[in-house]
């Protein structure tokens, strides 16, 4: 299970996995929004994440810890979460889209990705 908070006032923003905090880095103060790309798996260097991406969310509003852990085990109801700007669960399964499921459809390229048949459990 990992989880980031972001400051866009400082660009600092906190990494979590299966709860813990990591080293907090500072990644700049603009992540969603205009013409500039997103990338979600892929570093700036252009290295690739290997491994399985799924349910990836994006809040205008830092979320609790207990927060995360619920969506992570309930999953994510769009229509009552009026502070999410971006939700992508991956579930298309073909083709190079994945749809944004907020009514921002800020949809995505899939590029360089193969489709999974089902992702593992933890």
């Amino acid at each position: 299970f990992l989880a980031a908070s972001w400051n866009i006032a400082t660009g600092e923003h906190q990494i979590y996995l299966n709860g813990a905090e990591l080293a907090a880095t500072t990644v700049g103060t603009s992540l969603i929004g205009g013409e500039a790309a997103m990338y979600v798996g892929r570093g700036d260097n252009g290295d690739y994440f290997t491994g399985q991406i799924t349910d990836v969310a994006i809040f205008d509003s830092a979320l609790s810890i207990s927060e995360m852990e619920d969506h992570y085990r309930y999953g994510i109801d769009v229509d009552d979460e009026p502070e999410l700007v971006g939700y992508w669960a991956f579930n298309e399964g073909a083709g190079d889209i994945t749809y944004d499921g907020t009514s921002f459809f800020r949809d995505g390229s899939i590029v360089d990705g193969d489709w999974a048949d089902s992702c593992p459990e933890e």
